[in-house]
């Protein structure tokens, strides 16, 4: 029993281990890719080319659904 304990303590460092060894190589890769792509900033005025938006029947509100006249009660 405590030679099955040690194996699974084991198992469990390693992996550990595995996992933080993954996501500092993970990190790491990110910051490569990061430092490559170049910055852009925010475009705030639409280019010229692009064509402007078209309203259509999304933007208008449907007609409610008439509720029914209360009956009266007797």
């Amino acid at each position: 029993m405590k030679r099955e304990a040690f194996f699974i303590g084991l198992f469990c460092v390693l992996l550990i281990i595995a996992l933080v060894l993954a996501a500092a190589d993970q990190a790491h890769n990110d910051g490569q890719r990061a430092i490559l792509t170049p910055w852009r900033p925010l475009q705030i005025t639409p280019e010229p080319s692009q064509t402007p938006q078209v309203h259509g029947w999304w933007d208008e509100l449907p007609s409610p659904f008439p509720f029914p006249s209360p009956t009266p009660r007797r």
